[in-house]
């Protein structure tokens, strides 16, 4: 009989209008061989609404899915519980669900997706304390990359052996299939830019735009910009102010068979954040043979070469993006070397059933452990 795993994620309905890496994330490894090993009970805790809703309408929706947490560990007994988790109020949701687990000597594995989660924690000791407490509930920390598991073994008192490295498994088969067919470099083409998230200050959208706009003067290119969020009539008036149309086109959120048809299109994916954990869009670049150029922060520079599989830029540096953007639009050869080395990088490391076949060894062998200590 398959042991059953609960699992509290971003599982929102086909019509949610709720995007991001975490939701992708918990779509794809479902979609995998990991459903094979697994019985699984999902519990969605997507957010509901983008900007999130107030304190007290989120308090209720954590509350409610507390409730259904609780229940689900009664009524399905799982054999080991997976939640993700996002920064700040998650954290101690997902901690406060994380012990109850505990409690009933059931394996608990915590993958933290927060971007700036280390940083905040160092800055703040309050804070610190309160976010070792909550994850201290789990009995295993899943890690991103080299930083994260070194906060879970020198912060959060994990041991190596609990806290494994597991990437990001957003190499698709798909994205691979772009990338493995994308043909080369062809000279006087106009070359295509992507940015792909959330438009927000914080990721870096108005240095991306200051810094093209001077380009622009130079070069000949097209920036996509797909996504939504709160900076994005300030963008469009940007564009607009700097007579940029022609420069800058904006699609909005995009997913599926649309999503695939911009990655195979673009040449370069541009994501200048102020904070990230390891995001899953340059991870897609990469598979779809994209030349990535992203900011230095979280656990990209842990994982990611500079100049070899991306370009690393410092968040914040619209000087650090011309020079970036520079270097390849100057060198066909270059832009080929690092969407190649990215594409070699994203198929040996971060595809999706090798990701699946770490995440259920992992798993299994805390279920075994377990059992064992019962017998």
């Amino acid at each position: 009989m398959k042991p059953k795993l609960l699992i509290v994620g971003s599982f929102p309905t086909g019509n949610s209008k709720i995007y991001g890496g975490i939701a992708t994330t918990c779509k794809t490894l479902v979609s995998s061989s990991f459903k094979e090993s697994f019985k699984l009970v999902l519990i969605d805790s997507t957010q509901r609404s983008n900007p999130p809703p107030r304190i007290f309408v989120r308090s209720l929706f954590a509350f409610r899915r507390f409730l259904r947490f609780s229940l689900s560990l009664f009524w399905h007994r799982p054999d080991a519980v997976l939640l993700f988790a996002a920064d700040g109020a998650s954290i101690l949701e997902k901690g406060t669900m994380a012990w109850l687990a505990k409690t009933l000597m059931i394996p608990v594995f915590l993958f933290p997706r927060a971007a700036g989660l280390i940083d905040s924690v160092s800055a703040s000791r309050p804070r610190r304390v309160c976010v070792k407490i909550a994850m201290r509930g789990a009995t295993h920390i899943l890690c991103q990359g080299a930083s994260w598991q070194r906060f879970a073994t020198n912060v959060l008192d994990f041991h190596v052996s609990k806290s494994p490295i597991i990437f990001n498994w957003s190499a698709t088969n798909e994205l691979l299939d772009i990338g493995g067919s994308r043909t080369e470099y062809i000279p006087g083409h106009r070359p295509q830019l992507l940015f792909l998230g959330w438009l927000e200050k914080e990721k870096g959208i108005f240095e991306l735009l200051h810094a093209l706009l001077i380009l622009s003067k130079r070069y000949c290119f097209i920036l996509t910009i797909a996504g939504r969020g709160h900076a994005e009539m300030e963008a469009r008036d940007f564009v607009k102010d700097n007579n940029m149309e022609g420069v800058v086109k904006f699609v909005g959120w995009v997913e599926g068979a649309e999503k695939n048809a911009l990655m195979s299109k673009a040449d370069i994916l541009v994501l200048p954040s102020w904070a990230e954990g390891f995001p899953n869009v340059i991870i897609e670049a990469m598979a779809s043979k994209i030349a990535v150029i992203v900011s230095r922060v979280g656990t990209v520079p842990d994982i990611v070469v500079d100049k070899q599989q991306a370009l690393l830029v410092a968040p914040k540096s619209i000087e650090d993006l011309m020079l970036a953007f520079t270097t390849l639009l100057d060198s066909p050869a270059v832009l080929r070397s690092i969407a190649s080395n990215g594409y070699d990088f994203a198929r040996n490391n971060f595809s999706v059933e090798m990701g699946a076949k770490k995440m259920t060894l992992v798993i299994q062998r805390a279920i075994e452990e377990v059992k064992s200590k019962k017998s």
